[in-house]
C-alpha cells in the first residue's frame, strides 16, 4: 500500500513503529464507526455525512499540521 511505503520512506529507523501505529489507528477506526454511526443514526441519515465529512475535515487538518512541522523541522 503506498501509505506503508511513505511511512517507511519518513523515517526507516523507526518503520515497525509507524506501522504499528497505522495498523492501529485503521483498527481503531474500523471498529469505532458502527458505533458512532449508530449513535447518530437516530437524529437523521444526514447527519451521518455531515459527521464523515467533519472527520475527513479533522484529518486533512492533522495532514496539514504534521507537513507543515516536518517542512519547517527539514529547512532548519
Amino acid at each position: 500500500m503506498p501509505i506503508q511505503h511513505r511511512l517507511v520512506d519518513v523515517d526507516p529507523a523507526v518503520a515497525g513503529v509507524s506501522l504499528s501505529w497505522y495498523s492501529t489507528a485503521m483498527y481503531l477506526g474500523i471498529a469505532l464507526a458502527p458505533v458512532v454511526g449508530a449513535s447518530v443514526l437516530p437524529y437523521g441519515a444526514a447527519w451521518i455525512d455531515l459527521l464523515g465529512a467533519g472527520a475527513a475535515a479533522a484529518a486533512l487538518g492533522v495532514f496539514a499540521l504534521g507537513y507543515a512541522v516536518r517542512r519547517r523541522a527539514a529547512l532548519a
